[in-house]
C-alpha cells in the first residue's frame, strides 16, 4: 500500500509546479533588469552633473575673460542640457525603489511595464532635445565664424562633428526604442494578459 508521504512529495515536486517556478524566475529576471536600469541611470546622472558643472564653470571663465561678443547661443547651449539633466534627476528621485525582496509575478510585471514606459518617454524627451539642439548648435557655429573665432574650414569641421554626434545619438536611441523597448513592452503586456486570463478547470 502506497504511503501518503510519496504522494505529497510528488504533488509538491518542481515538475508538478512548472508555471509557478517559471513565474518566480521571470519575476526575478524583471526585477534584476529594473535594478540594473536604475543603477545605470544613477551613474549617468552623476556623470552628467559632474560634466555639466565643469562645462558651465569653463564657459563662465571664458565669458569673464573674453566677453560675450554676440555669442548668446552659449546660454542656450548651457540652459537646455541643464534643463534635461534636472528633468531626469527629478524623475529618478520620484522613481519607485525596488527593495531586495521577492515580488509576485503580477507585481513584477506591473513594475516592469512602468519602468519600460518611463524609459520610452525618456528617449522621446531626449529625441526632442536633440532636435532642438541641432539648429542652436548650427547658429552657435555661425556666430563663432561671424565673430572671427573660426575660419570657414573650422566652422565646417565643427558642424560635421556636432552633426555626426547628434545623428549617431538619435540613431542609437531609435534602435534601442524599436529593437529593445517596444518588443519588451509587447512581451510584458502579453504576459500580463495571460496572467489575468481565467484558467480553465
Amino acid at each position: 500500500m502506497m504511503t501518503q508521504d510519496p504522494l505529497n512529495e510528488l504533488w509538491n515536486s518542481t515538475a508538478n509546479r512548472p508555471a509557478i517556478d517559471a513565474g518566480q524566475r521571470l519575476a526575478s529576471q524583471f526585477v534584476a533588469r529594473m535594478r540594473r536600469r536604475n543603477t545605470f541611470q544613477l551613474m549617468w546622472l552623476v556623470w552628467t552633473l559632474f560634466a555639466m558643472t565643469g562645462i558651465t564653470a569653463l564657459t563662465m571663465i571664458h565669458l569673464a575673460r573674453n566677453g560675450l561678443d554676440g555669442q548668446w547661443t552659449l546660454f542656450l547651449m548651457l540652459a537646455l542640457p541643464w534643463f534635461v539633466t534636472l528633468h531626469f534627476l527629478r524623475a529618478y528621485s520620484r522613481r519607485t525603489r525596488l527593495e531586495r525582496v521577492a515580488l509576485p509575478l503580477g507585481a513584477a510585471l506591473a513594475a516592469a511595464r512602468a519602468s519600460n514606459r518611463v524609459e520610452r518617454r525618456g528617449l522621446v524627451f531626449i529625441g526632442i532635445y536633440l532636435a532642438i539642439m541641432a539648429p542652436i548648435i548650427a547658429l552657435a557655429v555661425w556666430q563663432l565664424h561671424a565673430a572671427g573665432k573660426a575660419s570657414v574650414n573650422q566652422a565646417w569641421s565643427m558642424a560635421f562633428v556636432f552633426g555626426a554626434i547628434l545623428t549617431l545619438s538619435a540613431a542609437g536611441m531609435a534602435v534601442r526604442y524599436r529593437r529593445y523597448l517596444l518588443p519588451e513592452m509587447r512581451m510584458i503586456d502579453a504576459l500580463l494578459r495571460d496572467l489575468d486570463a481565467p484558467t480553465m478547470g
